[in-house]
This record gives C-alpha cells, sequence and structure tokens, in this order.
C-alpha cells in the first residue's frame, strides 16, 4: 500500500514544500525528511560577544544550533491518501455509543465474583462434557441468577414500553421523573443485595479466621508437647546421673576418705592435707547436684509460661477475630454510604434539568 506525504512547514501555511511518495504504510523519520526534501540545517548563529574573548573550543559552548526537526513541519495526508477497508470497518465498530442504562445493566449492575457459580467437572473432560453432565444441584446458582437477571431485563422493557410517547416537554418531564423512579427503586434493590452478601461474606471470613485459629493452635500445642517431652528427657537424663553418682561416686570418695583418716590417725601433714581435698571433693559434688536440680527446675518453670504465654495469645486471638468482622463491614458501609451519595447528587441534577 502506497502513501503520498505532503511537507509544509508549521502554522497557518498552506502551500505544501515537497510532495513525497513511499511504498510503506509508516511515518517519515528525521533522515526521510532531510534526505527527500534536501533540508539542511541552518548556519549556526552565535550568541556570544567577540569583545569577550572567547575562542577556540569554547565556541561550541556559546553557540545555537538550529536542526531541522519534524516539529518544524507538518505532514498532510488526510488529503492524499485512501483508508483501506480494514480501517474503515475499524472506525464503523468504534463510532456506536451505548446508552448508560445498557452501560448500568452490563457493567455496573454484575454481581460479585462467586467462585462456587462455577459447576465442578472431574479435570480432563472435554467443555461439551462438562456442560452435558452438569448437575441439578451444581448449575442451581447459576440458573438462579441467569434467570434473575433476564427478569430484571424483561420487566425494565416492558416498563419503558408502558411510558407514553413524548409529545411535549411536560410528557417528557414526566417520562424522565418515572425512569428517575424506576433506576433509584433498581439502586436500592442492589443495595439490599450488596448488603446481604456483605453479611455473608462477613460470616465465612469469620468461619475462616476460626478454623485458621484452631490450626494454628494445634500447631503451638503439638511445638509444646515436643518442648515437653524434650524437657522431660533432659530432666530424666539429669535425675539418672545424680542416681549413678549417689551409687557409685559418692561412696568411692567416702571410702577413700575414710582409708586416709584411718591411715593417718595423728595429726601429721600428710592427715591435714587428705582431709581437706576429701571435703573439698564432696562439697564439689553436691554443688553439681544442686546445679542440675536448679536448671531442671528452671526448665519446667520455662515450660509452664510457655503455656501461659499460649493461653494469653489464643485468648487475644479470639477477641481480634471478633473485631476484625465488623471492622470491615463498617469499611464497606462507609463505600456504600458513598455510592447512596454519588447517587442523590446525580438524581438532583436531573431534577434540576427536568424544571429548566
Amino acid at each position: 500500500m502506497s502513501r503520498t506525504h505532503v511537507l509544509r512547514e508549521a502554522g497557518p501555511v498552506f502551500e505544501p514544500l515537497a510532495v513525497i511518495r513511499t511504498t510503506t504504510d509508516t511515518v517519515l523519520t528525521q533522515q526521510q525528511l532531510i534526505t527527500a526534501c534536501t533540508i539542511r540545517p541552518r548556519v549556526p548563529t552565535p550568541v556570544y560577544d567577540a569583545r569577550a574573548g572567547i575562542s577556540g573550543r569554547q565556541r561550541l559552548l556559546y553557540t545555537r544550533q538550529n536542526h531541522a526537526v519534524e516539529a518544524f513541519y507538518q505532514l498532510d495526508e488526510d488529503q492524499y491518501t485512501t483508508d483501506s477497508e480494514e480501517d474503515d470497518l475499524h472506525r464503523r465498530q468504534f463510532s456506536s455509543l451505548g446508552t448508560q442504562t445498557a452501560m448500568v445493566e452490563r457493567s455496573s449492575q454484575t454481581s460479585f465474583h462467586d467462585l462456587e457459580l462455577k459447576p465442578h467437572v472431574p479435570h480432563g473432560s472435554r467443555e461439551v462434557d462438562k456442560l452435558r453432565k452438569a448437575q441439578m444441584t451444581e448449575a442451581q446458582r447459576v440458573a438462579d441468577v441467569c434467570s434473575r437477571a433476564a427478569g430484571h431485563e424483561q420487566a425494565k422493557r416492558d416498563f419503558e414500553a408502558s411510558l407514553p410517547p413524548v409529545t411535549d416537554s411536560a410528557s417528557a418531564r414526566l417520562q424522565l421523573q418515572a425512569l428517575g423512579n424506576w433506576e433509584a427503586a433498581s439502586w436500592h434493590e442492589r443495595e439490599a443485595e450488596i448488603a446481604r452478601r456483605q453479611q455473608d461474606k462477613a460470616a465465612l471470613l469469620v468461619e475462616a479466621l476460626k478454623l485458621r485459629e484452631a490450626q494454628m493452635d494445634e500447631e503451638k500445642w503439638a511445638r509444646l508437647e515436643a518442648l515437653r517431652v524434650k524437657r522431660m528427657a533432659l530432666a530424666q537424663d539429669a535425675a539418672e546421673r545424680m542416681d549413678e553418682y549417689a551409687r557409685h561416686v559418692q561412696p568411692a570418695a567416702q571410702h577413700s576418705q575414710w582409708g586416709m583418716m584411718t591411715e593417718h590417725p595423728h595429726r601429721t601433714p600428710a592427715a591435714l592435707l587428705a582431709g581437706p581435698q576429701g571435703s573439698n571433693f564432696a562439697t564439689r559434688q553436691r554443688r553439681r547436684a544442686l546445679m542440675v536440680t536448679r536448671k531442671v527446675l528452671q526448665a519446667a518453670g520455662a515450660v509452664q509460661a510457655a503455656v501461659d504465654d499460649l493461653g494469653s495469645t489464643q485468648r487475644s486471638m479470639q477477641r481480634s477475630a471478633r473485631d476484625k468482622a465488623p471492622s470491615m463491614l463498617a469499611q464497606q458501609t462507609r463505600e456504600m454510604q458513598q455510592h447512596k451519595a454519588h447517587l442523590e447528587y446525580l438524581s438532583r441534577i436531573l431534577e434540576m434539568d427536568g424544571h429548566d
């Protein structure tokens, strides 16, 4: 497809500078404009004073160069080109405008996305089989929604057909008022439907929060049980070590100390040295046993504190779950009030137009 381009200076100038014919359906670039029309940049215009002593490479910093850019020229294509059939069809498709009533019914009045509206069909079957094997229990909600929408549109068409014809300004005002009342009633019905759906969603949200909190509680109790078992195993190991010490180590230490005392009945330097060593050994063993007992008691206290913390966390989560649903309902109520205020504003504008 060939295209003819007419080049002229930008502005209210009607005399073309050149006529360019191309074999492609593209916009000309600056290089193509310069090459086809032999447009050259103008002479550099100095913006400096010769008496300032600027010379050499510094002149480039104080020189203004006027280049031939696309903004200086304008292409007139509508006078010399004809659109193809596809462009004409595309323009006709988007030239029609829909009415506000159709837009409200098809765009704004659509119901919320609901996953349960899609019938459950085993994976791997064809689309025809899905539509053919849809049971009444699965497609009942879809049929109800479609029937309600069709009934609403039919009732609106019947109402519009029952209106008297417009013959003068008074009948036009009455018809406009009747249509406004119908739209207001539709909006009130829609608000009631939205409120009902919001309540259903709030109930589902509360149930989901309760289920999630129950799962979290089960996981926390499982972790606490594992921690308790681990602590009990450590305490059992410490108790076994204490029993082993009481059966073997401590009697052997007492026997060795008694032997040293019998071998040195008098207060000799060896006896004096052996006595404190034996006593210090027994003291260290008793201190070690007390430290192990204290660690066991600390572990038991930590387990009890974790259990108390879990109980308080569970109670706070239950309170938060009860508080989340009213806050969400309050937010949705505010949004509904904003929509209602917008609708009232539009109705006042319609009334003002009707009085005019």
